[in-house]
C-alpha cells in the first residue's frame, strides 16, 4: 500500500521502478550482513544466514519493480490468486534435509522449492542459507497491498467502510474455513484435552511459509485497524509513539536484533550462566546448556526495556 501511496505521491512509474529494485536489492544485502550479525553475533559464514522477512521483502519489491506497469487490477487479481491457491501445493513436500535431519542436501530442483514454497535449508557454494520465508505467497501479498492502495484515491468515509468491509470479512472467512478444515492451512485443529488448549489449537495457523488462514486471521484484524487509526489525529500520547516507529521500521527492525540478542548475552552473563551459545550459528551441531533461558516474566521485561531504549533513537 505504501508503494502505491508513491505513485499516488506524484512519482513516475520509472522512478518508482527504480527504486523499487534498487530498494529490494540493498534489503536483501542487508538481510545477509547487518540482519545476519545481529542473529548470530560472529563472522563465521559457512551459514550464510537467515532468509527471513527482510529478504521476501526485498524479493517481493524487485518482482513488484515490473508489476507496477500492469493494471492495478489485473496485479491485484494476480496477488490475491497466489494468496488463496498456494495451500494446492501442499503435499508437495521436500523430506527434511541435511541442517536438521541428517539428510543429504537438497539438489537444484528442492532448493528452488524451499525457495519458494518450504522453509528449509539449502546449499550455497561451501554455505548454508536458512529460508525461514519461502516467497510464496509473500508476492502475493504485496501485490494484492499495491492494488488495495488504490483505495486511497477514495474519499475517507467510503475509504474507511471498505476497510471495515474487507477486514471483517476476512476474519469471518478465516473462521468458516478454520471451522470446516478442509483447506487453507497444511496443520489441522483438532480438539484438546481443554478447552483453552482447543482454542489454542484452532488460531494454531502455519507461518512459515503463511497459509491462507494465516493471512486471513492476521491481515483481516490488521485491515480493521486501518479504519480505526484512519480517523485518528496523532495527537495522543500512544498515537504518537506508534507513529514514531512506525516512521522508522527498518532502523527498528535492525536495531532491534542487536537489542534482544544484546538483552540475552548480558542477562545470562548477569545470572552466571554459559554463554557461548550466544556466538554459534544455529543447526544441530549448535550447543545450548540445559540451563539456558528465563521465565516469561523477565522476557516481558526485557521487551518493554529494549521498546523504551529504542524509543528516543527511532525518535532521533
Amino acid at each position: 500500500m505504501s508503494i502505491y501511496l508513491q505513485r499516488l505521491a506524484g512519482k513516475p512509474n520509472g522512478e518508482l521502478s527504480r527504486f523499487l529494485l534498487t530498494r529490494g536489492l540493498w534489503l536483501i544485502f542487508l538481510e545477509f550482513t547487518i540482519v545476519r550479525l545481529g542473529f548470530t553475533f560472529n563472522l563465521d559464514y559457512s551459514f550464510a544466514g537467515m532468509a527471513q522477512v527482510i529478504w521476501v521483502i526485498g524479493v517481493s519489491m524487485i518482482v513488484m519493480a515490473g508489476l507496477i506497469y500492469l493494471p492495478v487490477k489485473l496485479v491485484g487479481f494476480f496477488g490475491l490468486a497466489m494468496i488463496v491457491l498456494h495451500n494446492l501445493f501442499d503435499g508437495f513436500q521436500i523430506p527434511p534435509n541435511i541442517a536438521f535431519a541428517g539428510q543429504p542436501p537438497p539438489d537444484f530442483l528442492q532448493s528452488l522449492w524451499i525457495v519458494f514454497h518450504q522453509q528449509g535449508v539449502i546449499p550455497i557454494g561451501g554455505a548454508s542459507v536458512f529460508v525461514a520465508y519461502p516467497l510464496i505467497p509473500w508476492i502475493g501479498v504485496m501485490a494484492a497491498g499495491w492494488a488495495f492502495g488504490s483505495v486511497f484515491t477514495w474519499t475517507p468515509e467510503r475509504r474507511r467502510q471498505t476497510f471495515y468491509t474487507v477486514g471483517i470479512a476476512a476474519t469471518l472467512l478465516f473462521v468458516v474455513l478454520r471451522f470446516a478444515n478442509i483447506y487453507g492451512d497444511p496443520s489441522a485443529w483438532s480438539q484438546q484435552d481443554t478447552p483453552a488448549f482447543t482454542f489454542l489449537s484452532f488460531l494454531n495457523t502455519t507461518k512459515y511459509p503463511p497459509s491462507l488462514l494465516f493471512l486471513l486471521m492476521t491481515l483481516g484484524p490488521a485491515i480493521i485497524l486501518l479504519a480505526v487509526t484512519d480517523a485518528i489525529d496523532g495527537k495522543a500520547i500512544w498515537q504518537r509513539i506508534s507513529i514514531t516507529f512506525g516512521r522508522v521500521p527498518m532502523f527498528f527492525y535492525i536495531l532491534q536484533w542487536f537489542v534482544a540478542h544484546g538483552f540475552g548475552l548480558m542477562l545470562t552473563l548477569f545470572a552466571g550462566k554459559q554463554i557461548s551459545h550466544y556466538f554459534q550459528n544455529p543447526g544441530p551441531q549448535m550447543e545450548v546448556p540445559p540451563d539456558h533461558g528465563f521465565p516469561l516474566w523477565v522476557v516481558y521485561a526485557a521487551w518493554i526495556a529494549g521498546l523504551i531504549l529504542l524509543y528516543p533513537l527511532c525518535r532521533w
